[in-house]
């Protein structure tokens, strides 16, 4: 197995992305956890061998069927959501601004 380190190749922040999925009662739950760095790194293990390249293909299927790991082919449908969201402010909630809602409604603030 092949090992290299991988770090931006200016001096960049870097993000770490964690998602918690959950299904409860036939409805599925994801967060995304965000955190940002100012500088990382990181050391990724290319498989070398044929039998190396099957032996972590099985285990990414074992946990892909366990539910501990998420099918690396829905990651780009899943990033491209978080963007989407992300992208787009949260509707401001009237009661919480302190605005009356006939003024709200009319636009005039």
């Amino acid at each position: 197995m092949k090992h290299y380190l991988m770090e931006p190749k200016y001096k960049k922040s870097v993000a770490e992305y964690d998602v918690f999925q959950k299904e409860i009662d036939g409805v599925t739950y994801r967060v995304v956890k965000e955190e940002v760095y100012r500088w990382g790194s990181w050391i990724v293990n290319v498989p070398s061998t044929d039998e190396e390249i099957k032996e972590i293909d099985a285990q990414m299927k074992q946990e892909i069927a366990e539910g501990r790991l998420i099918d690396p082919m829905q990651m780009p449908a899943m990033e491209h959501e978080q963007m989407a969201m992300s992208l787009q402010p949260p509707e401001p909630d009237p009661a919480e601004q302190g605005i009356d809602d006939a003024d709200y409604k009319k636009g005039n603030i």
